[in-house]
């Protein structure tokens, strides 16, 4: 459905806005669940429903300030979708996608960077850190489950390449969520036979 104020097509769906307080402090939760087209199994009817099967769409928790704790805003989007924090919201970005997108890979390039240059890790640094690059110009969205995944699945060729010690670290993008942007010409891929 075409939403004609923002100008986008919005999933059809049912937004819930909850006032509920945790002791002494106020939150506010509003979520936005997909209805799904679903057949009757018994008259084979058309309709529309919440599906039992699929989580929340996209959530937007805010923790209201007062004198014994800030405000802060937490927002969930399955989709990363502009339209849900910057119009629907009305939000801005602490930390733009671009920002987002040349810190996260500077820190995990100088975190492999730190590792290779040990004796003898070159070799297996050097293909991580590719692995690493490739999969920031390769994809649109950064999902840190696939990062995770491509540092902690990786064989090293030399069993004392301390796999850890990349892993341990990138733990701190956990709940990273943003838009891949303008990977910068210094993160270029390094040519393995001439870097070891």
């Amino acid at each position: 459905m075409l939403d004609p104020k923002l100008g986008v097509k919005v999933q059809r769906g049912s937004l819930l806005h909850i006032h509920f307080k945790q002791g002494e402090f106020d939150n506010i939760l509003i979520c936005k669940v997909e209805h799904d087209e679903i057949i009757n199994e018994k008259s084979f009817d058309l309709n529309r429903g919440l599906n039992t099967k699929k989580k929340v769409f996209k959530a937007f928790l805010y923790y209201l300030g007062n004198k014994k704790r800030d405000e802060e805003i937490y927002l969930n989007d399955k989709n990363n979708s502009k339209y849900w924090w910057y119009d629907f919201l009305e939000l801005e970005q602490v930390n733009t996608d671009d920002v987002n997108t040349e810190n996260s890979l500077d820190k995990l390039v100088k975190i492999i960077d730190k590792e290779k240059k040990k004796e003898g890790l070159a070799f297996d640094g050097t293909l991580l850190r590719n692995s690493i690059v490739g999969y920031f110009k390769s994809n649109h969205e950064f999902n840190f489950t696939e990062v995770y995944d491509i540092v902690s699945n990786y064989s090293p060729f030399n069993s004392k390449f301390p796999l850890t010690n990349i892993i341990n670290p990138l733990c701190i993008l956990n709940n990273a969520n943003f838009n891949i942007i303008n990977v910068s010409p210094k993160n270029k891929l390094i040519d393995i036979l001439n870097s070891c």
